[in-house]
C-alpha cells in the first residue's frame, strides 16, 4: 500500500483507460487463437484487479472528508457482487440462446467505448483537482519557508 501512495490518482485512471483499450483490441485474438486470447484476457484481468485495489486506496484517501469509509466499502462490495452475479447470469442466458462469442465480444467492445469516454472525463476532472491541490500545497510551502526565514 505505501508503495502506491505516491502515484497520483489521475495517472491510475489513465492506466485503466490504456488497459481497457488493450482489452478491446485483444478481442480480435479470439478469432486467431483462442488459447492466446485466454491468456491475454486473464493477464489483463489481473492488471485490472491490481489497479482496482490501488485506486480503492486512493479513493478512500481522496474522499475521506466527503464520505464515510464504512459506507464506501459497503457500496463497493455491493457493486462488485452485483457485477459478478450479473456477469454469471448474463453468461448463462447468452449460452442458452447460443449467442456466438465474437458477437458478445463486439457488444462488449461497443460498451467499452462508452466506458472509455466516461473514464477519460473522470481522468480530466481528477487531473485538474490534483494539480490544483499541488499548486495550493506549493504556495503553502513557499509561505511557510518565508515565515521560517523571516523569524
Amino acid at each position: 500500500q505505501p508503495l502506491f501512495k505516491k502515484v497520483k490518482i489521475y495517472k491510475i485512471y489513465l492506466f485503466v483507460i490504456i488497459l481497457d483499450i488493450i482489452q478491446m483490441l485483444s478481442y480480435l485474438l479470439s478469432e486467431v487463437n483462442m488459447v492466446l486470447f485466454t491468456y491475454v484476457i486473464l493477464t489483463i484481468f489481473t492488471f485490472q484487479a491490481i489497479t482496482f485495489e490501488i485506486s480503492r486506496i486512493h479513493t478512500i484517501d481522496f474522499m475521506k472528508d466527503e464520505i464515510e469509509i464504512k459506507d464506501y466499502l459497503m457500496l463497493r462490495s455491493f457493486v462488485v457482487s452485483v457485477a459478478i452475479i450479473g456477469g454469471a447470469v448474463t453468461a448463462m442466458v447468452l449460452d442458452y440462446f447460443d449467442v456466438k462469442l465474437i458477437t458478445m465480444l463486439y457488444t462488449l467492445g461497443i460498451l467499452g467505448l462508452f466506458a472509455i469516454i466516461i473514464e477519460y472525463k473522470l481522468y480530466k476532472k481528477l487531473k485538474i483537482i490534483v494539480q490544483n491541490e499541488d499548486t495550493i500545497t506549493q504556495k503553502q510551502r513557499v509561505l511557510l519557508n518565508e515565515k521560517i526565514t523571516l523569524n
